[in-house]
């Protein structure tokens, strides 16, 4: 069987790229998120887990059966938040996702995960937000 991968468009496709050890792999687009600025996407499991600016959300996507993702949660945050970034712990239980840092609300939020049942919920041992320091790299002042 030829091997296969999912990819994502900074556009919000994510596409099945079929043949990746072929010399003539192909991709058909499985799905798309709203608008067209989406980040960093994590895969845990069988979970596609993205983020989406337009909506201001962190949404889960089953792809066990990767020609038809389905959505399996979506958490929402605030207006003012951009969600971008977002990291797994090795376990993959532990989400770590930061807000874009282009708005006034720049925040990391942590969220658990079941990668056996796809639930979540936000921490409650950092039930308050945690605020990050912006640096300015390279540069003078």
């Amino acid at each position: 069987m030829p091997r296969r991968s999912s990819v994502h468009t900074f556009n919000c496709g994510l596409y099945l790229v079929r043949g990746v050890d072929r010399e003539e792999p192909s991709a058909n687009f499985v799905h798309g998120f709203p608008g067209k600025d989406c980040g960093v996407p994590v895969l845990t499991s069988h979970y596609w887990l993205q983020t989406v600016v337009q909506t201001h959300a962190l949404v889960a996507l089953d792809i066990a059966d990767p020609e038809h993702p389905r959505e399996v949660f979506r958490v929402t945050f605030g207006d003012d938040e951009e969600p971008h970034w977002l990291a797994t712990d090795p376990s993959g239980r532990r989400l770590v996702l930061n807000s874009a840092g282009y708005t006034k609300s720049n925040r990391l939020f942590v969220i658990n995960f079941d990668p056996r049942t796809a639930r979540h919920r936000r921490d409650r041992k950092t039930r308050r937000r945690v605020y990050l320091l912006i640096f300015r790299l390279g540069g003078t002042g």
